[in-house]
């Protein structure tokens, strides 16, 4: 196993944060000793206790993360970067950091990794799970931030086929490979949920689980007006999001419960539903290559679930190509309520459908396992970061996972 420099893993949402950036973060620092990486992050106020063994690299807060909803939230966060910049450096000096290795889909916490980077004149790499110029294209500074974290980056990761199309056409010196979403759960066999498969409950459970925000709000009030009059059926969301939102999306009604799980037990509340929907798209057009390119955390945690998948999502995103190829959910490619329901049903009535999908989904979902995504992961750090005299790989030849 090649040994990696020590690096500072930064992200916004760190364990034990309820949004999907945390759970990569967790699964991957698993994959590495705590002479090989520090994690820092903001501590999320409102999360659930997590289980964090003594083996795995150490979680650092450097900042605090007040509850959704909280008025002036933005404010309060942004205020807080310089500190947060400052509590980085320190770290770095005391743990000596070799290698900043940045998440984004924060603007904050990537400002304050590239500004640390130049700082201690650490080499920079980073990992994009969303796009960032794209979905900004009026914020001077999101230009500012991008054009100079993507000049000084050893390497540029991203977490999906699809995000490394776009910046293949739209930035084609731009040195970049995927870096997919990884678990460290055991892969279940169909036969240990085969009878959540075949034997549903009366009324139906149907459940959803992550964030909710503006790429998926569309997707979040069809769901609304489908279910809101049904009565044979129980909708419970799993999400951080607060309330306040979800309320104004239209999640207020009979049979719906709004709650929270940690990562250490989500999997075994999605197995408590007899249908998981993946909402995905269908929003303002700040947000449509985002929609298009993104490959969400909750759909590796749906695949090891072993429940059927209903996805409402644009037919021609990258997530609707994935899941069409490997036939593990029915897709609903039109923002509608009474299509989802049409689809609610066939699902509830075909068990060979329901058979058929989860099948293809604990196949399919082997491929990111989080080992092989952490080998990645090194062979990268070695190539880019460790040897800096090295020529660097072609991007195909870093990463054949998600295809």
């Amino acid at each position: 196993m090649t040994k990696i420099p020590k690096t500072l893993l930064l992200s916004w949402s760190i364990p034990p944060g309820m949004t999907g950036s945390s759970i990569i973060v967790a699964n991957l620092a698993k994959q590495f000793s705590r002479d090989e990486m520090v994690v820092a992050g903001a501590y999320w106020m409102s999360s659930p206790p997590i289980t964090w063994q003594p083996e795995h690299p150490k979680l650092r807060y450097v900042a605090l993360q007040p509850p959704g909803g909280t008025r002036g939230e933005r404010w309060m966060r942004w205020a807080q970067l310089p500190f947060i910049l400052i509590a980085v450096l320190w770290l770095m000096l005391v743990e000596r950091v070799q290698v900043v290795f940045t998440i984004y889909p924060d603007m904050i916490y990537l400002c304050v990794g590239y500004l640390a980077s130049v700082i201690l004149r650490k080499p920079l790499l980073v990992y994009f799970h969303n796009t960032l110029v794209e979905a900004r294209p009026k914020s001077s500074f999101a230009h500012w931030l991008q054009a100079r974290v993507f000049a000084r980056a050893k390497y540029v990761l991203v977490m999906s086929e699809g995000m490394q199309k776009l910046y293949e056409e739209l930035y084609p010196s731009l040195r970049c490979a995927p870096l997919v979403h990884s678990f460290n759960d055991p892969l279940p066999t169909f036969d240990s949920v085969a009878e959540g498969v075949n034997s549903l409950h009366t009324p139906l459970r149907i459940a959803y689980s992550g964030s909710i925000n503006r790429s998926n709000f569309g997707a979040v009030e069809t769901t609304a007006t489908a279910l809101c009059e049904l009565t044979d059926m129980t909708f419970t969301v799993y999400t951080g999001t607060g309330r306040a939102t979800l309320k104004r999306l239209g999640l207020d009604f009979p049979g719906l419960t709004i709650t929270s799980a940690s990562r250490d037990v989500l999997i075994e509340k999605l197995r408590e539903a007899d249908v998981l929907l993946l909402l995905h798209g269908f929003t303002d057009t700040n947000t449509e290559l985002e929609i298009r390119t993104i490959f969400p955390t909750k759909t590796i945690e749906y695949m090891l679930s072993g429940r059927p998948i209903i996805a409402l999502l644009p037919g021609d995103s990258f997530l609707a190509d994935y899941l069409r190829r490997h036939d593990c959910a029915v897709l609903v490619t039109e923002n509608d309520a009474e299509q989802l329901n049409a689809a609610i049903r066939e699902v509830q009535a075909n068990t060979a459908l329901r058979e058929r999908l989860v099948r293809n989904a604990l196949c399919a979902v082997q491929q990111f396992s989080a080992p092989h995504v952490a080998a990645v992961l090194r062979s990268v750090m070695s190539e880019y970061v460790w040897t800096a005299d090295r020529t660097p790989l072609e991007p195909s030849s870093i990463s054949k996972v998600g295809k």
